[in-house]
């Protein structure tokens, strides 16, 4: 079962991450977001708990899917490394590939 103050935190940290990686300020996200600054740096102190709604304008004023926000990081992190993968060109894919590989023969000796 979800602890949703432990899952509130998790996402105020996404929000604060996903802000850094873009380089964009808390009043920035606010006004892109369609909130009020204070609404926002009270959902960043903890002070107050978002709305589903006020959690899908956050999460298209910084770009990202709402499982980005809310998602497990395994997740996240797979679905980054095929994002990336398919941004490779052909000849990076093989040696990734091949490097694979490489790993699953070790790790089953």
């Amino acid at each position: 079962m979800y602890n949703p103050d432990e899952e509130c935190i998790e996402m105020i940290r996404k929000i604060e991450f996903y802000c850094k990686e873009k380089g964009m300020t808390h009043n920035e996200l606010a006004k892109k977001a369609g909130i009020s600054k204070s609404t926002l740096s009270y959902l960043l102190c903890g002070k107050s708990k978002p709305y589903v709604y006020t959690i899908l304008q956050l999460c298209n004023a910084l770009e990202i899917s709402l499982h980005d926000l809310v998602g497990d990081e395994t997740e996240q992190e797979d679905a980054r490394l095929c994002q990336r993968y398919h941004g490779l060109p052909e000849q990076k894919k093989k040696l990734f590939l091949t490097y694979l590989e490489m790993l699953e023969q070790y790790r089953k000796k």
